[in-house]
């Protein structure tokens, strides 16, 4: 287009948005114009060519007003975000600022203010926050056993459908409309909150919920198969004036490689840029609208999760993922980093501290290549997904095959929280008994739920989270994945993780409100400390302390939800104090931080107690590397069974090493002087590593003679040999000791193939039969007792005992006679310990 060249309608176009356009989006505007009149014209028939274009230049104007009214909104942001990090780094990690970006991303053990508030704990309490109260409002109406069920899904999905395009529901199944009815009340909160953070999600007609997409259904079918199958269920205006098929074909693309999971989404996160933007817009925030209720429904059964109560759940925590990222990162999370790098870059260049400034910026590469791939989802995203979905379904049978004993090689976890309680202040006697009480409570009666939902945990963390905790992997094909949730509940896993995790949080909760009664300046030292990690100061304590506390059986808790029985004039005290102004909209937004740092602080030492998985933990194992790569399954290959080892070492060791208040090495300096300074720091590091070892020891101890025991042994003797497995037991092996030492090792593996993982190291035990069987020294016993341990359910300890007694043994007895004997007189040996019931006499009939 010449420069001198401009037509009528062009300075119609620059009228009306206000100013003069550029070449390039004068060119984005006149397409995206003609794209609008085609529809326009298509959606009113016998409208002229004139009122069409005159329609569609106002809605250029308004969506470029629009655009440039948030990308205004959007740089104040991310100003503001820039300088919040900015601050942090400044005035908590001024000597080590690669441990600044590293806490703001996933928090950190050191003791320094705001160094436990990170993206992830954010992403959790978003979580917290939408689960709960959607599932809390479910169960409070007597609704979830329904939804949960599956069987009002259609009905659920046409009441939502008519709830978005404000449709008559006189007819439809009143439990379905009320379940729609709260679905819909905590989407919108969850997209106000995206939409605060710096996103802009309009209301859009025809809205069930975000769809969700498996990648792997889609990727099974040929695009034309995808195309006509979704294309007689899409409304009309999904595609405006382009090509269905051109639409759909994008849509198609970016399915299949994944791009829909990131949660720093590049596309939009970016904010918009004006005209130019509004062109492309439609390419990069697709929406798929459905004709109706049974369109979506039918989409999402054959492409998508297959229920309607998982899609819901996937919507809210893409959604709680997002946000949490923009909350903390700002609207570009990457560039935000980077922009905190080079800031921090030029200030060591400044001060001509050559090696300070080398250090920091390999640190920060690393922290970029292996953490903030972990945090924003990009580990999640597989490369190749036959390879990846065949890899996690055997590292998935490999957990079915080996973790029967989980529940018995758990009981560390008992002190373990009782040691998080002592950090945070409480004596340690009275937290190991109030550990052991917690575990074994019933937290299924009202009053607990009610105090559960309060807390944010009723709703907290679901299987697949329990299943990482040993196995190290979420990404599980749908069958196999069911089959696993089943296996954890008969082996008491589920029970054991989700006690421990409401125990920690009420024990919490209760020992915050039991201290609101002694002033900030005068509370415990350790509780101080761990308090600042959370930006909880003087100010924030008075207020807390002054909150109403939740009264359940004689005890009383601290709870994020009773921030509200505030008054309005605290928290303007509170602002003012702070050195802001006391308007309505400041008194509701600082309401909303006060309850969410609450909240953060009560998931984070619960999370920190059951010793979940960190995405620190997760890049120690996955190394920043992609599902379904052949570096990357090697390394999810390698970590498996290694998650709880890594998280007792960075979160619990760690935390009596580190979080007390030691001097780290300086940039450029040895990482072993870190180690050494905390050890001779002086504030309980050697006392609080010494209780742990202890402690831990003797519950590993009580763990490996109850797994003796459920074999049928008599107690292993308390020699040398036996201290040493209890260590190992207790000190963070947990299962992984039980593959490295146990029967699942016995065909002798070495310690590199055992430590490549329990897939590589049954692979070697094939390797091994096959060849006996070549030599012809292949005994039948021993090929029937490797399926035998290979069979998922069966090594969970009762129901290996009754199949034992029932008839494997006998069996394996008449495939090798004396095999029995002899694995007997081997255990002995290794052990010291012996049967009660010899397994030769330990069969029906004998």
């Amino acid at each position: 287009m010449a420069v001198n060249y401009t037509t009528n309608c062009e300075n119609a176009i620059n009228r009306a948005v206000g100013r003069n356009l550029t070449d390039d989006e004068m060119v984005s505007v006149i397409e995206e114009m003609n794209d609008s009149i085609n529809r326009i014209r298509s959606e009113n028939q016998g409208i002229s060519a004139e009122d069409a274009a005159l329609r569609a230049v106002e809605e250029v104007s308004n969506a470029d007003s629009l655009a440039r009214a948030i990308e205004a909104r959007n740089k104040i942001i991310n100003e503001r975000v820039f300088m919040e990090l900015s601050d942090f780094i400044e005035r908590s990690f001024p000597d080590r600022p690669d441990m600044g970006i590293s806490a703001i991303l996933s928090g950190r053990n050191e003791a320094r203010l705001g160094s436990r508030d990170s993206v992830h704990i954010e992403q959790q309490n978003l979580k917290a926050k939408y689960f709960n109260g959607l599932v809390g409002e479910l169960d409070s109406a007597g609704l979830v056993k329904v939804f949960a069920s599956g069987s009002l899904d259609r009905e659920v999905t046409n009441a939502l459908f008519a709830l978005s395009k404000n449709l008559d529901t006189a007819g439809m199944n009143n439990q379905a409309i009320d379940i729609a009815r709260t679905i819909r009340k905590w989407q919108d909160v969850a997209k106000n909150d995206v939409n605060k953070a710096g996103a802009w999600i309009g209301t859009i007609d025809n809205y069930i919920t975000s769809q969700t997409h498996d990648m792997y259904k889609i990727r099974s079918d040929t695009f034309e198969s995808w195309r006509d199958f979704i294309l007689p269920l899409l409304d009309r205006s999904t595609f405006g004036s382009q090509s269905p098929t051109q639409f759909l074909r994008n849509v198609y693309d970016n399915l299949v490689t994944g791009n829909h999971m990131r949660s720093d989404r590049p596309d939009w996160l970016s904010g918009f840029k004006g005209s130019q933007n509004i062109a492309k817009k439609t390419s990069q925030n697709r929406v798929l609208n459905f004709k109706d209720g049974p369109a979506w429904f039918d989409y999402n059964s054959r492409y998508g999760s297959g229920n309607l109560r998982e899609t819901i759940f996937a919507s809210l925590n893409s959604l709680s993922e997002t946000t949490g990222m923009m909350r903390k990162l700002g609207t570009n999370p990457e560039n935000m980093l980077k922009r905190l790098s080079d800031s921090i870059t030029d200030r060591l260049r400044g001060e001509h501290n050559t090696k300070a400034e080398i250090d920091f910026s390999n640190k920060f590469e690393g922290i970029m290549r292996k953490l903030y791939p972990e945090v924003a989802g990009l580990t999640r995203i597989p490369a190749n997904h036959m390879m990846a979905r065949l890899a996690s379904s055997a590292r998935a049978i490999e957990s079915m095959t080996k973790l029967g004993g989980a529940t018995l090689s758990s009981f560390n976890d008992i002190p373990m929280a009782a040691l998080e309680m002592t950090y945070q202040g409480k004596d340690l006697f009275t937290s190991m008994i109030d550990s052991v009480k917690g575990k074994f409570k019933s937290y299924k009666a009202d009053d607990r739920k009610e105090l559960a939902k309060a807390l944010g945990v009723y709703a907290e963390k679901m299987n697949e989270e329990i299943a990482y905790r040993f196995s190290g992997d979420v990404s599980v094909p749908g069958k196999v994945s069911k089959l696993m949730r089943n296996y954890f509940k008969l082996n008491l896993l589920n029970w054991w993780t989700e006690s421990g995790r409401h125990s920690a949080a009420f024990s919490t909760a209760n020992w915050l409100a039991r201290n609101t009664r002694t002033s900030f300046d005068n509370l415990n030292g350790n509780l101080k400390r761990v308090l600042s990690l959370h930006n909880i100061e003087k100010a924030e304590w008075e207020l807390y302390s002054k909150m109403e506390k939740y009264t359940m059986r004689g005890n009383e808790y601290l709870v994020p939800e009773n921030i509200s029985t505030l008054s309005d004039q605290d928290i303007a005290s509170y602002l003012t104090q702070k050195g802001m102004s006391a308007t309505d909209i400041a008194i509701a937004d600082t309401r909303e931080l006060l309850t969410d740092r609450l909240r953060k602080y009560i998931l984070d030492r619960s999370i920190i107690s059951v010793s979940d998985p960190t995405p620190r933990n997760k890049a120690v194992l996955n190394q920043g590397t992609q599902a379904g790569t052949m570096e990357g399954e090697l390394f999810r290959f390698i970590g498996q069974f290694k998650a709880f080892t890594v998280s007792f070492m960075q979160n619990h060791l760690g935390r009596e090493l580190f979080g007390r208040g030691y001097t780290p090495a300086a940039l450029g300096e040895r990482s072993i002087n870190s180690l050494t300074n905390a050890l001779r720091n002086g504030n309980g590091e050697l006392l609080g590593l010494a209780n742990a070892v202890v402690w831990m020891t003797a519950f590993g101890y009580l763990s490996m003679q109850t797994k003796e025991m459920a074999k049928g042994k008599n107690p292993r003797p308390a020699d040398l040999k036996s201290i040493q497995a209890a260590f190992l037991q207790g000190g963070g092996l947990g299962i992984y000791g039980d593959f490295l030492f146990g029967e699942v090792n016995r065909f002798g593996n070495g310690p590199v193939v055992s430590m490549m993982g329990p897939v590589v190291s049954d692979a070697d035990q094939i390797v091994t039969l096959y060849q006996r069987a070549i030599n012809g020294d292949a005994k039948a016993g021993d090929a029937f007792r490797f399926m035998v341990d290979h069979t998922p359910y069966l090594n969970i300890p009762y129901i290996k005992t009754t199949a034992n007694y029932l008839f494997l043994n006998r069996l394996q007895e008449n495939l090798s006679p004396g095999s029995l004997d002899r694995y007997r007189e081997r255990a002995v040996k290794d052990q010291g310990n012996d049967f009660i019931i010899p397994p030769s006499q330990f069969m029906l009939g004998k």
